[in-house]
């Protein structure tokens, strides 16, 4: 299995180098691309298009807090991130 911060932070490299196919290469056919203040994108296609609409806008940052929020997030949902720190889901 692939470490889920390998993971994390090669998507989190796509975005920040403008990679879409980097980026959707991670994801499902039917997953929703969201975010803040635009409407969500079904599916791989619609993501394509709406990261390819972006155009030469200076890709996002990922700061060092965010991945750091994700993996706990991550750990907190019940996917560990190392054998040592099994976390249940709560329900």
């Amino acid at each position: 299995m692939t470490d889920k911060n390998q993971i994390v932070g090669a998507i989190n490299n796509a975005f920040e180098t403008n990679d879409i196919e980097g980026v959707l290469a991670h994801c499902t056919d039917d997953f929703t691309f969201a975010m803040v203040g635009h409407k969500a994108a079904s599916g791989k296609d619609e993501a394509r298009a709406f990261m390819s609409g972006m155009g030469d806008s200076e890709p996002p940052k990922s700061p060092p807090t965010a991945l750091s929020s994700l993996k706990a997030r991550l750990s907190n949902a019940g996917l560990p991130l190392d054998k040592s720190r099994r976390v249940p889901i709560q329900r």
